[in-house]
């Protein structure tokens, strides 16, 4: 998937979604805060928020995604 695929998808599923240059920052499935951040070249994902306590970041935006 490449970075344009990410917000094109975003877009198809209805997703709010803040566009950065980097990145594109969501709404947390877990804490309900605009902290989750996706990298468009990398797809790697982390809630600023509960990334401490939940563990909420990885390699791979395909898990977090579905739960959006």
């Amino acid at each position: 998937m490449d970075e344009n695929k990410l917000t094109e998808f975003l877009l198809d599923q209805n997703v709010d979604f803040k566009e950065r240059e980097n990145s594109v920052t969501l709404l947390c499935p877990k804490c309900s805060c605009w902290k989750l951040d996706i990298r468009k070249d990398e797809f790697n994902f982390i809630c600023y928020k509960c990334s401490e306590s939940d563990n909420i970041r990885g390699p791979n935006c395909s898990k977090i995604l579905s739960e959006i």
